[in-house]
């Protein structure tokens, strides 16, 4: 799981900081797939993390170690 987190965070990479977060994200999806079995489970938490991912991105970028807004 830990290499799966791994890949799933470079894959999502934006900066250190986002590189961090979405390696948490991994693990935590992860953990929730073994636990319930449920793939579908996990696509929707993913959709809604994503979602969520992309509003901070655009009006807060430093908060997740970005220096200029993406939409710009």
């Amino acid at each position: 799981m830990l290499g799966a987190s791994l890949i799933f965070a470079f894959l999502h990479w934006a900066s250190f900081t986002y590189f961090l977060l979405t390696f948490v994200v991994g693990l935590v999806l992860g953990v929730a797939y073994q636990q319930t079995g449920s793939l579908l489970g996990v696509i929707i938490w993913h959709a809604v993390y994503d979602l969520l991912a992309l509003m901070v991105l655009s009006k807060y970028p430093r908060m997740l170690g970005l220096e200029v807004p993406l939409d710009k």
